[in-house]
């Protein structure tokens, strides 16, 4: 696998591309491809610095997680029931 840039007609890099050489691929009409072996000359990466807030960790005890399941299983079997009586469309 390696990387390509294609160009526009104007020989503008407008996309890159992981290829691997052999499936059957072609850039859209009037582009070229072109073997990115390093960084353009002139090219400077500088991602803008991103910041997250996480929400925080939902901590439950195993007592907590065993009513959740039992609550869930109670509402799938109503469901099925419900379901089998028709009353689900």
């Amino acid at each position: 696998m390696e990387s390509y840039i294609i160009k526009d007609a104007d020989g503008v890099a407008v996309n890159s591309v992981v290829w691997d050489g052999v499936s059957d691929w072609s850039p859209p009409e009037g582009h070229t491809v072109e073997l990115l072996s390093a960084q353009p000359e002139g090219f400077v990466f500088d991602p803008p610095e991103v910041v997250v807030d996480l929400a925080p960790p939902i901590v439950l005890s195993a007592d907590e997680i065993a009513a959740r399941v039992a609550a869930l299983q109670e509402a799938i079997v109503a469901l099925q029931a419900a379901e089998a009586a028709g009353q689900v469309p």
